[in-house]
């Protein structure tokens, strides 16, 4: 193969063939060495494509070894013209195909991918339940086998893609259909709901996972590690194309490639997760960086310095601008609804009053998940004190228990 990649290079050089340009000051790729497989990439023009006819010659007359022409394609871009494209085709004499399929067991497309193309996930979830009798298995027994087996089939792949909503929700399904005991023929009553089935089992789940939830981790873990290893060639390319500063803002492109757009799925749970360590301070934004652990100093605050408020009197400034000019000032009543909090964080709310000012006071709160589910709430009575003093102390105790709980993503 050093002998290919030389002549390869010796070709380039001579300008007979024209890599491919990644991004205006990113890498030229002339190919991609995988083992036994081998990836060409040039400009789609006839002296092109006979610069590459002629290195392959070159490499199989010298090495004795033979490109297997039945299993190579050629894949053009799509602003190629057909009778560009029908003359490399016989020059390379290799056949056109619009999709490479998939490599290693994972689908290699320029566009976005489709649920049709995890049908094969699918299709061996399926198989491997259909070959186990759920009705002579306990409930547990049905656990550790989605545990340990049927979790393990997808794992690979979502690893390295975004798998559509709908093979999430299809694999879902699958284990879901398994646990109960259901079948094409005769569906079981499910007794819990499946949201509350992949709770931990701290919080009376069973401790499986939402594939969804699975699918995010692993994509959060993929901009881990383009985080952590800047050298590793993709990294650069996305580096060179998407941004200037490695992770900088990852929205700061909506449009790119597939990988671009895993890594932007996977992004709010990094950042979630992923706090700065201070070390002379330099590179760090003391207020806009997450180096308290929980979200910036920004987001954190609460009145005339916080994030949101910014947009509020941005989209004010904005209905000043472009709304109706009126003079009216009749009162509307404000209606405030409670506000759930993002997918994977709790939220908090309390209240205190007394009967006078100071008088007989009280406090409470509940404690619920993103979907409005109950999980833990409380009430006290507090005695004599100011509605002030009876808030605090209803602040105070949800507080306390949310720390006791170990409840870690909270918003109040």
């Amino acid at each position: 193969m050093e002998f290919l990649g030389f002549h390869i290079l010796e070709s380039c050089e001579s300008g007979n063939w024209k890599p491919i340009k990644v991004g205006q000051s990113g890498h030229k790729f002339s190919d991609l060495f995988f083992a036994d497989d081998l990836v060409l990439f040039s400009s789609a023009t006839i002296s092109a494509a006979h610069a590459i006819d002629e290195v392959l010659g070159k490499f199989c007359n010298a090495s004795g070894q033979k490109v297997s022409l039945t299993k190579s394609r050629v894949l053009f871009s799509p602003n190629v013209s057909s009778p560009i494209c029908q003359d490399i085709v016989k020059i390379l004499n290799i056949r056109e195909t619009t999709n490479l399929g998939k490599y290693l067991g994972i689908p290699i497309s320029a566009s976005a991918v489709r649920a049709r193309d995890f049908d094969y996930l699918i299709d061996k979830v399926s198989s491997k339940l259909s070959s186990w009798k759920s009705r002579l298995l306990s409930l547990l027994g049905r656990t550790l086998l989605i545990q340990s087996v049927i979790e393990a089939i997808p794992a690979y792949v979502m690893q390295c893609t975004a798998l559509p909503l709908k093979v999430c929700d299809t694999l879902d399904g699958l284990n879901r259909n398994f646990l109960w005991g259901s079948t094409a023929e005769k569906r079981k009553l499910y007794l819990v709901s499946w949201r509350k089935v992949t709770q931990p089992k701290k919080l009376g789940g069973l401790g499986l996972h939402l594939a969804r939830a699975r699918n995010t981790a692993a994509m959060a873990k993929l901009v881990w590690r383009a985080y952590k290893r800047e050298n590793d060639l993709w990294v650069i390319i996305l580096r060179n194309k998407y941004l200037k500063k490695i992770l900088g803002s990852v929205y700061k492109k909506c449009l790119g490639s597939r990988t671009w757009g895993e890594l932007k799925k996977g992004w709010p749970l990094f950042l979630r997760g992923s706090c700065w360590a201070i070390h002379n301070g330099l590179s760090t934004s003391p207020w806009h960086d997450n180096w308290m652990g929980s979200n910036s100093l920004r987001n954190l605050l609460v009145g005339p310095l916080s994030s949101s408020e910014d947009k509020l009197m941005r989209a004010w400034e904005f209905f000043l601008i472009v709304g109706p000019s009126t003079t009216s000032r009749a009162s509307v009543p404000i209606w405030v609804r409670w506000t759930p909090p993002i997918p994977g964080w709790i939220k908090l709310n309390t209240d205190g009053s007394s009967n006078g000012n100071p008088g007989l006071a009280g406090g409470g709160g509940v404690i619920c998940d993103h979907e409005g589910n109950w999980l833990r709430g409380f009430a006290r009575h507090i005695g004599l004190a100011s509605s002030v003093v009876a808030e605090l102390w209803a602040l105070r105790d949800g507080l306390s228990l949310v720390i006791d709980m170990d409840f870690l993503n909270c918003a109040y």
